[in-house]
């Protein structure tokens, strides 16, 4: 888990690492990834962007429906955010930053959301503990899991935005 020897969390987890220790499969290593089996529905996510938003936040919105299964289903729609890069400074692959739980029914078309991301989710950590806003392209990934769970995406779909500050 340990990126540079700096990682200190889930965060810094190095799936493809994980990959060639189990031996080419991900399924030795992580069997059911976060976000995955929430429900017996599938999901089509659409229409998201990013915006700054007040005090430095930034506003998420983005378009969920269900499809498949006739019976209500919730899902639980997930905010992931990758920081800046920059020479020196190893920052987490992902952070889940927002998240919200929506009743959904199958046919009745999308519902739209809108997630607010605070200021605080976008400073990253240095090694030394402080913490500093650094600017520059900020990633976020909207769905119901994480954006590189091969599994999860036969749930639900993961789309990308992106904003620069």
């Amino acid at each position: 888990m340990v990126t540079l020897g700096v990682g200190r969390t889930y965060r810094f987890f190095n799936n493809s690492a994980a990959v060639t220790a189990s031996g080419g499969t991900q399924d030795t290593y992580i069997r059911y990834r976060f976000g995955y089996g929430l429900s017996f529905c599938s999901f089509a996510y659409s229409n998201a962007m990013v915006s700054l938003g007040l005090n430095g936040s930034v506003t998420v919105e983005v378009d969920v429906a269900a499809i498949g299964n006739p019976a209500e289903c919730r899902e639980v729609t997930q905010v992931y955010l990758t920081l800046p890069s920059l020479p020196g400074l190893v920052t987490p692959i992902f952070s889940l930053v927002a998240f919200t739980v929506t009743p959904l029914i199958p046919g009745q078309g999308a519902t739209h959301l809108t997630l607010s991301v605070g200021r605080d989710d976008l400073l990253t950590t240095a090694a030394d503990g402080s913490r500093t806003f650094t600017g520059g392209k900020y990633t976020f990934f909207i769905g119901g899991h994480l954006p590189d769970d091969e599994k999860g995406s036969k749930q639900s779909n993961v789309l990308v935005a992106s904003i620069s500050m």
